[in-house]
């Protein structure tokens, strides 16, 4: 439903079942440290991935209102997450690679 019913390109990229399994691992384990899915997002990309802000990488972040702009700047200060977590998005990522897109789908390196 929603904007992407009559988009099969986008269900045919995200519509995973490795995808869908994934997540409800992390949200599992996020839940066993009293931390939701978002939060541990948004601190993985903070704190846990290749990002470096001393070389200038940044998070944009997004919210529909002030409330989830609080709660997403929030959860970036909480700091790094507890290490069961992070093993839980590094296991997703193994398991989700075979069928993660290209990001850079489009690009053609010049010869």
């Amino acid at each position: 439903s929603g904007r992407f019913v009559n988009r099969p390109n986008y269900q045919d990229r995200y519509w995973k079942d490795s995808y869908f399994h994934s997540i409800e691992k992390i949200k599992q384990v996020c839940a066993e440290h009293d931390i939701n899915i978002v939060e541990a997002s948004y601190r993985w990309l903070a704190f846990h991935s290749m990002l470096n802000m001393k070389r200038g990488d940044g998070i944009i972040v997004g919210a529909s209102n002030l409330k989830h702009l609080q709660q997403n700047m929030a959860a970036m200060a909480a700091g790094p997450l507890p290490e069961a977590v992070v093993s839980a998005f590094e296991q997703a990522w193994t398991e989700c690679r075979s069928d993660a897109p290209e990001y850079f789908r489009f690009y053609t390196p010049k010869q």
